[in-house]
């Protein structure tokens, strides 16, 4: 066997791939100098045969290129001439060409179709009309292919292959794009303005993409930017400029890749290409997309491309917008004459297009006071537009007012009269927003919880305000609040309403109905479902005998639906929550952020009726809805996605809920909070469960400790402060840490003692649980089954996630086995086996320890053979669902299976697996941990294998 041969066997997909960095540094050495360097710095034998190989091969390569001269240049220029309808038919590589797609001054572009045994693939070949005349042109050819093909991006035609026909000519295979220019999409489909500048800052994106690994495109047009039918754009025939045009001081080809009526004029001048070149062609583009025309007046083109240019531009369509402002200023900061005065990059293009569109300062408008200003206002709509609504609306009154005060003399009175109440309005909105005023000349921007508490105060104080006028303003400011986090604020200012309308408002007024609704959601947000209950009552009986607008109609089925959720009645809520949606997107569409906001109410009923698998589906539909239409760093994107998460939780997905737990936290630490929102602190909560189920301790605990960091500032008579301390301990029991368990659930009646019904209630189950299995490692069986019992109770009458139930009902079967006391069921353990062997539970990482408290019973009823088989699968699957293995739960149930082993009397297995399931992790005080030594115990001298 030869050694090249032996070699060969050597190169395996996985060593060309670790050796595909040093095969690009030898190749570029003198071939006497390799032998030196694969010495140097290869130390695998193998690798330096398998590398050795290669080089061979590279330098062996018998292709067109190592023909004499003049035989190349009669192929190459004969390849050239011959008629795209000749090569029609004739293979290039691997690929055959069916047809031909365009010519041009620099390719002609050909549908490609490889047709073999391995593969089936569609494919656009580019003929390239240059040759390559040396050897050290095909090695430059090679790299920059090989860089291109490594250049991966979803808005990016991807190179597949490439190489020199057998006539010389360099040919690449390019991913088929389907699509049209970037103009004609936008003018087929009418796009607004802000849709074709949405496309752009994407393919901006994608350029910045390719700039940031050092390739630039040279050749930027409407033509080499397409967009499929579906609205993805593909940017075409990235780098192959510089894969013919090397700039790397060896060679330099005659070969000008450029469309001069696209190109900067730095390319005329055979100035340095840059980034900044590649960002003017953009600015050109950017102009024909707005304006349906490239630049006039352009002094960059040639005489015969000027002429092109003008009659382009002559029969151009009309334009759809007029540019001005900011936009004006971004397109001439892009169409710099000179490089150092346009953007760096695609990348700063990108950002000021997306600031014009978020109505942000761009940065290419010179700074100033009043630009700034008037920037603020069109960012803060959410903030301030709802006020100068009111503020146009009162101006637009009294106008009104005035004119017919002019028409009609008899209607004098009535006209003073109007125009002093749209003067007393406009004055307290004038007041409202003087702060703003103030201190933006001071250089401070109020916060617009300031602005609300200041002007709510006002409200009542203001005596030349009507009842109808105040209460439409304390309830603009109680749902300000609520958006705010305040939920007491909102609630007073909600009550304070709703007095004033019950008392100067008829009863039929649809403003008096929306100070009830507003007062119901409120006390819903409070916690206070009784005292809401007999309100949205009321309101629905107001609508159905009145022409209710479409989203009253909506609000009062979503809170009806949240009514008998936390009732506890989930299938009671399901008609409300399907009608919801069903209304959503009537009124606004299948793809608006109402109908996302509709599929994720439904979710969380469904959720709550434990059907989880459509659960799951509802909450992705609100995702990908969200995610087509925010950006990806989005805080609103965090609902659904933590959402999602705690429905793949409840269904015992829980390495899929870590995922998402933890983008959906990393998007809050983007943001600067002042004040937790509800949702941060439910997540934190849910992804600290979810740590502890998987068995890491460290990271539940981060998620703890961050829970009580939001917390600290907050007042302790709240259920997350109790939740905290049943974190904790948990988290302590988990560790072995028996007291310090004990003291945090001390801690927690004192909490649970200050809180209103319901949320006392629903809190005992999970205490008394921990307080039964802490029982039962202390022996005190007659309390952990009273403890287990009172646990079962409480969660068969209350909404707690769906795994706690089971949870549960395999303590109190444990429990009760170990101390029959009043109370305890008699099929106890059929009942909890019986829901344990049903999805989502059979393998749920959360329920470890209640498939081990089956296999105690089991064990304490004589079952060995049982236990084992049922300890045995818990294992398998336990691990195969990612629990860590030094899970405490992971090592309780290794070390009941030795249990149960050495109860069937098979002493040396039983030995075998208890000292596996004793051996230390990290640290020796693993093996000491209660959940293990009890099992040890109970093995060596109950079933007697010592």
């Amino acid at each position: 066997m030869s050694d090249d041969t032996a070699a060969a066997r050597l190169l395996t997909p996985q060593r060309c791939v670790r050796l595909r960095d040093a095969f690009d540094t030898a190749l570029e050495l003198p071939t006497a100098a390799r032998a030196g360097w694969i010495a140097a710095h290869i130390a695998d034998n193998d690798d330096r045969a398998a590398l050795s190989l290669l080089l061979r091969q590279a330098d062996a390569d018998d292709g067109p290129l190592d023909l004499p001269p003049e035989e190349r240049l009669r192929r190459v220029d004969a390849a050239a001439q011959d008629p795209a309808s000749v090569l029609v038919g004739r293979h290039i590589g691997a690929y055959r060409l069916v047809r031909c797609l365009g010519e041009g001054g620099m390719a002609t572009v050909f549908l490609g179709e490889r047709d073999d045994d391995a593969v089936r693939q569609i494919a656009a070949v580019k003929l390239l009309r240059v040759g390559l005349y040396s050897a050290h042109q095909q090695r430059l050819f090679r790299r920059e292919r090989r860089a291109l093909a490594a250049l991966s991006h979803p808005n990016i035609a991807h190179l597949i292959d490439g190489g020199v026909s057998e006539a010389g000519v360099p040919y690449l295979v390019l991913e088929y794009v389907d699509g049209v220019p970037i103009t004609q999409h936008a003018a087929e489909r009418g796009l607004d303005r802000d849709a074709r500048l949405r496309l752009f800052v994407t393919a901006c994106l994608a350029v910045a993409a390719a700039h940031r690994q050092l390739i630039v495109h040279r050749d930027l047009k409407p033509s080499n930017i397409l967009v499929t039918r579906d609205g993805d754009v593909k940017l075409l025939d990235f780098g192959i400029a510089k894969l013919l045009d090397d700039d790397d001081g060896h060679t330099r080809s005659t070969l000008a890749a450029m469309t001069p009526e696209y190109a900067a004029p730095e390319q005329f001048d055979a100035r340095p290409v840059t980034t900044a070149t590649d960002v003017y062609s953009l600015g050109i583009v950017l102009h024909e997309l707005l304006l349906g025309r490239r630049p006039a007046n352009d002094a960059r083109l040639r005489p015969g491309a000027e002429r092109a240019a003008r009659t382009a531009s002559d029969s151009a369509p009309p334009s759809p917008v007029t540019l001005r402002g900011d936009l004006a200023t971004i397109l001439g900061k892009a169409l710099a004459p000179e490089p150092q005065r346009r953007y760096g990059s695609a990348q700063e293009l990108a950002d000021d297009v997306e600031r014009f569109l978020a109505a942000r300062p761009v940065r290419a408008h010179p700074p100033s006071r009043w630009y700034r200003a008037r920037t603020f206002v069109r960012r803060h709509r959410g903030g301030v537009a709802l006020t100068f609504a009111f503020v146009v609306g009162m101006l637009a009154s009294l106008a009104l007012a005035l004119w017919q005060a002019g028409e009609a003399r008899r209607e004098a009175a009535n006209a003073r009269a109007e125009a002093q109440r749209a003067d007393t309005t406009r004055a307290f909105v004038e007041s409202f927003f003087e702060p703003i005023q103030q201190q933006l000349s001071e250089g401070r921007t109020p916060s617009l919880r300031e602005l609300v508490d200041t002007a709510a105060s006002q409200v009542e104080a203001d005596r030349a305000l009507g009842a109808a006028q105040r209460v439409d303003l304390l309830l603009l400011f109680a749902r300000l609040q609520a958006q705010l986090a305040e939920r007491s604020a909102s609630l007073q200012l909600a009550e304070r309403a709703h007095a004033i309308a019950q008392s100067a408002l008829p009863p039929d007024s649809p403003l008096r109905t929306q100070a009830t609704h507003a007062l119901a959601r409120a006390r819903m947000r409070n916690d206070d479902m009784d005292g809401a209950a007999p309100l949205l009552r009321e309101v629905q009986r107001w609508q159905a005998t009145h022409a209710a607008a479409a989203a009253d109609r909506i609000e009062l089925l979503a809170d009806l639906a949240v009514l008998e959720n936390e009732a506890g009645n989930p299938a009671a809520a399901l008609p409300h929550a399907e009608r919801e949606l069903a209304l959503r997107i009537a009124t606004h569409g299948p793809e608006s952020s109402s109908a996302a906001s509709g599929y994720n109410n439904l979710g969380y009923v469904l959720e709550a009726m434990g059907r989880l698998d459509e659960a799951i589906a509802a909450y992705r539909h609100t995702l990908a809805i969200d995610d087509r239409r925010l950006d990806p760093g989005s805080l609103q994107r965090v609902f659904p996605i933590g959402n999602l998460a705690q429905a793949l939780f409840n269904a015992g997905r829980l390495t899929e809920a870590r995922t998402l737990f933890g983008e959906s936290l990393a998007l809050y630490r983007e943001v600067a909070l002042d004040k937790p929102p509800r949702t941060l602190l439910g997540q934190l909560i849910m992804a600290a469960d979810t740590e502890l189920a998987l068995g890491d301790l460290a990271a539940a605990e981060t998620h703890v400790d961050a829970l009580q960091r939001w917390l600290a500032p907050m007042p302790p008579d709240s259920i997350d402060h109790a939740t905290l301390a049943r974190l904790r301990a948990r988290l302590e029991l988990e560790r072995g840490d028996i007291d310090d368990a004990d003291g945090q659930l001390q801690a927690m009646d004192a909490l649970i003692d200050a809180l209103p019904e319901p949320r006392r209630r629903r809190s005992f189950g999970y205490r008394d649980m921990l307080r039964a299995e802490i029982a039962l490692l202390s022996d005190d069986d007659r309390r952990a089954a009273a403890l287990a019992v009172q646990a079962a109770d409480s969660v068969g009458d209350q909404s707690y996630p769906l795994y706690i139930v089971p949870q549960a009902r395999a303590l109190r079967a444990l429990a009760c086995e170990r101390a029959r006391i009043d109370g305890c069921p008699a099929d106890a353990f059929e009942i909890a086996a019986a829901q344990l062997r049903t999805p989502p539970f059979r393998e749920h990482a959360a329920l470890l320890q209640a498939h081990v408290a089956l296999a105690r019973v089991e064990l304490l009823r004589g079952e060995a053979l049982a236990a084992d088989t049922r300890l045995r699968a818990l294992v398998a699957w336990a691990q195969a669902a990612g629990v860590s293995a030094q899970a405490p739960r992971l090592r309780q149930a290794q070390a009941w299976q030795a249990a149960a082993l050495a109860a069937s009397g098979k002493c040396d297995a039983a030995r075998a697996a208890r000292q596996a399931a004793t051996a230390s992790r990290n640290d020796d005080a693993a093996a000491l941990h209660p959940f293990v030594t009890e099992a040890v115990e109970y093995g060596r001298t109950v079933a007697g294998c010592p």
